[in-house]
């Protein structure tokens, strides 16, 4: 690990702690409850609570601060600090005295943690003698581990770009390796110093938080258990504390509820609600509140089955959940979801159903279109599982209606080659950070770590002209040429076109709202308003010209809305 590859200028075991370090630094903006601690094996010295030879602990299981992270990052700039400090081990040691270690840190220090993960960082794909005793050693302790849900993740760098990390010398022989569900199998190259490794542990942070679990009611009154994550979540700033100026500490808001005519101090079972309806207020409890909010027990609930290509790009409003089997909720579960998603499948359909996600949650109608495990875009690994598609409302809908254009055939040529190739392209979105935040976060370090200026961030939604010029250059400027072919027929008086009715739909639009406004700027006299009124067609008026109107006749007007507008002319022509 302390060896420099050839070719490059730092270290496998640099790299680790600039990346741990990068990681700490993350783990300060975005979570105040994850707690990392820090064990070095293959040592000099020894410093441990189980006494394990060449294992030093060099932090426990606690929040990441500042000064864990400029110590790091000085420890990884000067490798002689490590060595002056700690140094490498010249003498044999047990390796699985490694797990044995973390174990008993966790048992100390982390009993009420949700969840519990060891990240080994090596490109020493032998670090032990491969005979019966040290495996099984070594396969006990990670055993344990599992045992107690702590999962041993690896993260293997190449020792060099000729001399690979063998994963089947020593760690392909220990399956508890390669139990957890986000296992990468593939080992980091050491061209990469810094990113790669940097890149793989950041992404091992985010865990699939559990939208809902309900049961499927299947036709006939059958249940399946299901869990609903997110795949894409937006990503949210730190939330703001308030601290106590004098002491810096962090203080609570605590509110009191007290009745304005008496002042007595009022407890959750003295309030009671109330909705105002029109000069009555209906007075209800909080327990009838509920009831009224609650549209039944939370579940999915299958309603028919329609074809893929019924499912547009337009239904998609938000984001959808990932569902998979729960087998917590019913035993079996799994066994039938998959049968089910591989029959919609086969004959390329999707379910509709009903979702109450939560006791009080509105109903909502999704879409569960299947996806069969396999490899995607950019060798991403495809899960298994429905992708639950909120369909949108009748509300959230509208039809628009468009007047029939004329275009020539060239030009939708020209255009469909360009959309053509353009969406032939793959974008990996995960990629995309959210510049506000990142830019936040690059003040807030630089305030903390006392430096003078803040770190450089990449906006990454910017659109990179000079790609897209080499890429789709010669469609664009294709589509370009034909544009100003077109323009120009238009311009030399050709036989009437869609951008010449355009033109003539803007003009006389322009000269009708002309008018109307002229018209509106005229007050109307009492005359034409009786005669109006007569029709019944006080309601044509504009509420400018009701209001020109009344201002007019000095009458005092109470209310702006046209409603209340045209009761009070005709309380005026009445009174006349």
């Amino acid at each position: 690990m302390h060896q420099v590859p050839d070719g490059q200028s730092i270290s496998p075991f640099n790299t680790a702690l600039s990346s741990i370090a990068a990681y700490l630094q993350t783990k300060v903006f975005e979570s105040n409850s994850d707690t990392i601690g820090l064990v070095f094996y293959g040592t000099n010295t020894t410093q441990n609570a189980m006494h394990a030879k060449s294992i030093y602990v060099k932090y426990d299981l606690d929040l990441p601060d500042i000064n864990r992270i400029l110590e790091l990052k000085h420890m990884a700039k000067d490798s002689s600090v490590f060595e002056s400090q700690i140094g490498s081990a010249t003498d044999p040691y047990n390796y699985s005295d490694v797990y044995w270690v973390a174990l008993s840190i966790f048992s100390k220090s982390a009993p009420r943690l949700a969840r519990k993960r060891i990240f080994v960082i090596t490109n020493q794909d032998l670090p032990t003698s491969t005979d019966a005793l040290s495996l099984a050693a070594t396969r006990s302790r990670i055993s344990e581990l599992e045992s107690m849900y702590i999962s041993v993740e690896l993260f293997a760098i190449d020792k060099s770009d000729t001399d690979f990390f063998a994963l089947n010398l020593f760690y392909n022989q220990i399956p508890e390796f390669w139990l957890g569900d986000d296992v990468d199998l593939t080992t980091i190259p050491s061209s990469d110093n810094f990113s790669e490794l940097c890149n793989r542990i950041l992404l091992k942070k985010f865990k699939q938080s559990i939208v809902f679990r309900v049961p499927f009611t299947l036709p006939g009154g059958f249940r399946i258990g299901v869990k609903g994550t997110y795949l894409v979540k937006a990503k949210n700033g730190q939330s703001v504390k308030h601290l106590e100026h004098s002491t810096m500490k962090q203080v609570d808001f605590q509110s009191i509820l007290t009745c304005m005519t008496t002042g007595q101090l009022m407890i959750p079972d003295d309030l009671k609600l109330c909705y105002s309806f029109e000069t009555e207020k209906v007075v209800f409890t909080n327990e009838e509140k509920c009831n009224i909010k609650s549209f039944g027990e939370p579940q999915l609930v299958l309603v028919g089955f329609m074809d893929v290509s019924d499912l547009k790009a337009k239904h998609n409003l938000q984001a959808s959940v990932f569902i998979t089997p729960d087998e917590k909720q019913y035993s079996g579960s799994s066994s039938l979801f998959s049968h089910l998603l591989k029959q919609m499948s086969n004959r390329n359909k999707l379910a509709i159903c009903k979702l109450i996600a939560r006791v009080n949650s509105v109903p909502r109608m999704i879409a569960l279109l299947p996806q069969i495990q396999g490899v995607g875009f950019f060798g991403k690994e495809l899960l298994s599982g429905f992708h639950g598609i909120y369909l949108p409302f009748g509300d959230d809908l509208r039809v628009r209606k468009y007047a029939p254009r004329f275009v020539p055939p060239e030009l939708v040529d020209a255009a469909s080659e360009l959309l053509n190739h353009a969406s032939n392209a793959t974008i990996d979105f995960s990629l995309f950070n959210n510049p506000v935040i990142d830019r936040h976060n690059a003040y807030v370090e630089a305030l903390a770590l006392g430096q003078d200026c803040p770190r450089e961030t990449l906006d990454a939604t910017m659109p990179d002209e000079q790609e897209i010029h080499d890429t789709y250059g010669d469609f664009i400027q294709n589509f370009k040429s034909v544009c100003q072919v077109y323009n120009s027929q238009c311009n030399d008086n050709e036989p009437t076109t869609g951008i010449d009715i355009a033109k003539r739909t803007v003009t006389s639009t322009g000269s009708k709202q002309a008018k109307r406004s002229k018209l509106a700027s005229k007050p109307m006299d009492v005359q034409n308003v009786e005669i109006l009124a007569s029709q019944g067609k006080l309601s044509t008026l504009s509420v400018l010209q009701l209001n020109q109107f009344l201002t007019t006749v000095k009458w005092d007007i109470t209310s702006n809305r046209k409603a209340d507008l045209i009761s009070q002319v005709m309380t005026y022509l009445q009174s006349i």
